[in-house]
């Protein structure tokens, strides 16, 4: 709700190993996360990552998002861009899936307390 969604992107529901310490973090805080209300969603598309990256560069501050100073600048294969609206707070994970070459994005939603 309020975040939108990459327009060429298809839902995800098989598991899919997110990189480096997401996928770290996510595995060992996924069930206590969700308890805490927090909201994730997994899209592929077969556009590069650096299409992805700018077109939600360009469409979350349309939508009144603000971002996180340092993160979101640069995301030319693969980055983190962190959003927050109110106290809501958004992380968007875009890179490469090894296998399929296609474009994942992971949505992670929470509100700070």
């Amino acid at each position: 709700e309020g975040v939108p969604i990459y327009p060429n992107a298809q839902p995800l529901r098989q598991k899919v190993k997110l990189p480096g310490l997401a996928g770290v973090l996510l595995g060992q805080f996924k069930a206590s996360l969700a308890r805490e209300g927090v909201e994730f969603g997994l899209f592929s598309t077969p556009d590069s990552v650096s299409q992805v990256t700018q077109w939600y560069q360009t469409q979350m501050p349309l939508n009144g998002w603000k971002p996180t100073p340092g993160f979101g600048e640069s995301a030319g294969a693969g980055g983190m861009l962190i959003y927050s609206l109110g106290n809501t707070n958004l992380f968007i994970l875009v890179f490469e899936e090894s296998e399929t070459k296609q474009t994942q994005i992971f949505l992670m939603k929470g509100t700070s307390k």
